[in-house]
């Protein structure tokens, strides 16, 4: 594994591993062919690891009493759930150091929303057993199915907070102090500010009334706002009154041919979503040349390579 990229957890079977129940797999071309050049995608398959088998007796969500369980389609008395649960816990700690998650949607073990959930009173939906425990664990981690993989909008979300927590995750600090926190929030204003201002103010607030020794907690309870701001997705009108607003602000300080050669950038992004990359390569060389440096450190401005490619190229 190389660990200079940063890492997926990935369902099993999406990566194309025979993992499912009938012994057969569910290939994600996305996932297998193009995630794996920037990302170590790490597979997991909860259902093979508490030891049931490939090929095994499919297994189901049912409320039984006030609880959703697992339990066997062909026999009601075998139920996994605890230890579905269990396996869930123990990867936590892991998982805990990954940028993202990638679940089988409608499986119920790793579904994130849809998976049928049986009762007496009809069918319901909702996620599956180890993915719930997951998702309550950990509830800043991005997480998606392949389902809403496909959806290009869902997808761009997704890799946007993927590659916001892999920023925070190269702090590389233990324990975090109250300075890389607002290090880390400062450097992604201009990030916040797209999704909407009142998400940098109310997170402002929030580490103003922090203290040192900042709790796992505190951190935790940053990290879910910070990226509960980031869950609605970032439209191309956002980021044209973002670029917009960037250009005013620059327009007092940069010479003519450069305001000319900036706004040919941002009004070919205006017409063509496909070309982001160009305004934001303008703006950070901008800011470099006139030492702006709180402009310049902005994460919104400097995409990685990786995030470029996957996000604002036209593919």
């Amino acid at each position: 594994m190389n660990h200079e990229q940063p890492t997926l957890a990935v369902s099993s079977c999406l990566l194309g591993m025979n993992v499912r129940y009938d012994g057969n797999s569910k290939q994600h071309s996305f996932i297998s062919s193009v995630l794996n050049k920037h990302f170590d995608l790490f597979p997991v398959c909860p259902e093979v690891a508490i030891g049931m088998g490939v090929p095994r007796p499919p297994i189901q969500l049912r409320i039984i009493g006030n609880e959703i369980h697992a339990i066997r389609i062909d026999d009601h008395d075998v139920d996994v759930t605890t230890s579905l649960q269990a396996y869930a816990r123990q990867l936590v700690t892991h998982v805990r150091t990954f940028c993202g998650y990638i679940f089988k949607s409608r499986s119920p073990s790793c579904g994130i929303s849809d998976t049928e959930i049986f009762s007496d009173h009809g069918i319901s939906a909702g996620p599956g057993i180890y993915a719930r425990e997951i998702i309550h664990a950990l509830p800043y981690l991005p997480a998606i199915d392949e389902i809403q993989l496909d959806q290009a909008e869902a997808k761009d979300n997704f890799l946007e907070r993927v590659f916001s927590l892999e920023r925070w995750h190269q702090l590389g600090t233990s324990p975090t102090t109250l300075n890389h926190l607002a290090d880390f929030h400062t450097t992604h204003h201009l990030t916040l500010a797209a999704h909407g201002n009142e998400a940098y103010v109310a997170l402002s607030e929030t580490i103003s009334n922090l203290r040192e020794p900042l709790s796992h907690d505190a951190i935790n309870d940053y990290l879910k706002q910070f990226h509960d701001c980031l869950k609605t997705p970032l439209t191309h009108r956002g980021h044209v009154r973002m670029l917009t607003n960037l250009q005013k602000f620059l327009a007092p300080i940069i010479s003519r041919d450069e305001k000319e050669r900036l706004y040919t950038a941002i009004t070919d992004y205006r017409g063509n979503p496909g070309k982001l990359v160009m305004p934001l390569k303008h703006i950070k060389q901008l800011a470099d040349h006139y030492n702006l440096y709180g402009l310049a450190r902005q994460a919104y401005i400097n995409p990685t390579p990786a995030e470029m490619a996957l996000r604002y190229s036209e593919q």
